[in-house]
């Protein structure tokens, strides 16, 4: 039980930091788009 609530967790701080990232990326972009 102790190991599946771990693994739950492992896997929720993964997909934030994927959400974290492609939200930085998407900004990026909309950047480069305005300079251009």
């Amino acid at each position: 039980m102790l190991h599946n609530l771990d693994l739950d967790r492992s896997q929720e701080s993964v997909y934030r930091h994927l959400v974290e990232a492609g939200t930085a990326t998407a900004e990026t972009l909309a950047r480069a788009c305005a300079l251009e």
